[in-house]
């Protein structure tokens, strides 16, 4: 397993952790400057230690997996206060907004709210205008010659 420019340590892991778990939002970058850490090295050591290959009995590797476990349980537990929140309260729907947000700036992948999903009015369709069926493209393909 390839290890990062700055060794790891595993006194400060034990800190970042600390205080990834107090329950406030688990940002690393966050948990590393409250440890009086530089936070490049501290990503550094997750991105290390996530990759493919890491090892499964490193501390490096341990102290990655334990980040992400901390993250996915707070991204399940917001998520699953996300459905309690939908209301017509203007209130809740604000605070669902900032759970969105939050959860958005911890996973990009899983949370982009860059391109929300739009609901259709009802009897409408949410396709794309010049979006097609799988069926409809095949039959263009079996028919060239049609079009």
């Amino acid at each position: 397993m390839p290890k990062s420019a700055r060794s790891f340590r595993p006194d400060v892991a034990k800190r970042v952790l600390a205080i990834l778990a107090d329950g406030s939002p688990p940002f690393l970058t966050i948990a590393a400057q409250r440890a009086s850490f530089p936070e490049k090295i501290v990503e550094g050591w997750v991105r290390y230690g996530s990759e493919e290959y890491a090892d499964p009995d490193d501390a490096q590797t341990a102290f990655a997996l334990e980040v992400r476990r901390i993250q996915a349980e707070y991204i399940a537990e917001k998520t699953s206060g996300l459905v309690a929140m939908e209301s017509e309260d203007k209130n809740a729907t604000e605070r669902a907004r900032r759970v969105t947000w939050i959860l958005s700036c911890l996973s990009r992948n899983l949370f982009d709210l860059s391109r929300p999903p739009k609901e259709a009015p009802k009897g409408e369709t949410a396709k794309p205008v010049g979006a097609r069926t799988a069926k409809e493209v095949a039959d263009d393909l079996a028919n060239p010659d049609l079009q």
